[in-house]
């Protein structure tokens, strides 16, 4: 198990850019739990976790569930429909197991 883990991070060290997305994504997941459990946050915080959940080529449901209902919630709808048209590309590395 140990070689299995090793050579697991050993893929993730070597692509920094993939670690920064996941890492990204692991931030915006816990923002969106502190949002889903009623704390306040900022508009910039909201935009910067719709955006890390955001991925073009992304087909993972539930991160679309997600960021669904930030768009339905009328507290950030606003905030995340005014920065939708600024990622509507990602540049990011394709996250998804496809």
């Amino acid at each position: 198990h140990e070689q299995t883990r090793q050579h697991m991070y050993d893929q993730w060290f070597a692509n920094p850019d993939t670690l920064t997305a996941l890492q990204d994504r692991v931030d915006a997941l816990d923002t969106w739990r502190q949002w889903a459990t009623g704390h306040q946050l900022t508009a910039s915080k909201i935009e910067k976790m719709n955006t890390s959940l955001f991925v073009a080529s992304d087909s993972i449901g539930e991160f679309f569930a997600l960021r669904s209902a930030l768009f339905n919630d009328p507290n950030t709808a606003a905030i995340v429909h005014h920065v939708e048209h600024r990622i509507e590309r990602s540049h990011r590395p394709e996250l998804s197991i496809d």
